[in-house]
C-alpha cells in the first residue's frame, strides 16, 4: 500500500505532466507542511519502482528536483495509474473526512453552557 504523501504525490499527477512546482502545492494543501526534499525523494522512490516517469526519460536525484523544481516533468505510468487509482477510494475517504472534520462549526450546547462539536455531543 501506498502512504499518504506517495499517493498524494501520484494524485497531483493524475491528468498531466507535472513538475515538483506544481506538485509540492497540492501535496501541502493535502498533507499540510511538506518539505521540496521529501516530496522530491517520493518523486525518485515511485521512478525506481516504475510508478512515475520523468518527460525526457532522465533518471534524476532529489537534488536535481529540488534545484531545478521545473526542469523535470513527471507523469504515472500505466502501473502507476493501476495502483494509484486501486488505492484511490481509501486516500479519498481519508481526505474527505478530514475535511468534514475541519468544516463543521461548534454548536452551543444551552443545558451545559458548553461548546460542543455536532458530532461530539455533552451529555
Amino acid at each position: 500500500m501506498l502512504d499518504s504523501l506517495t499517493w498524494h504525490v501520484m494524485d497531483a499527477t493524475a491528468d498531466d505532466w507535472e513538475s515538483l512546482e506544481q506538485i509540492l502545492p497540492y501535496v501541502r494543501e493535502t498533507q499540510g507542511p511538506a518539505e521540496a526534499v521529501a516530496v522530491a525523494e517520493a518523486i525518485a522512490r515511485l521512478m525506481v519502482e516504475g510508478l512515475l516517469e520523468e518527460m525526457q526519460h532522465a533518471s534524476v536525484s532529489p537534488h536535481a528536483v529540488v534545484s531545478n523544481s521545473i526542469e523535470y516533468w513527471f507523469r504515472m505510468t500505466p502501473r502507476g495509474r493501476a495502483i494509484w487509482d486501486a488505492e484511490g477510494e481509501h486516500w479519498r475517504a481519508v481526505w474527505d473526512a478530514r475535511q468534514q472534520a475541519h468544516t463543521e462549526e461548534p454548536t452551543v450546547n444551552r443545558n451545559a453552557a458548553d461548546l460542543t462539536r455536532r458530532d461530539h455531543p455533552v451529555t
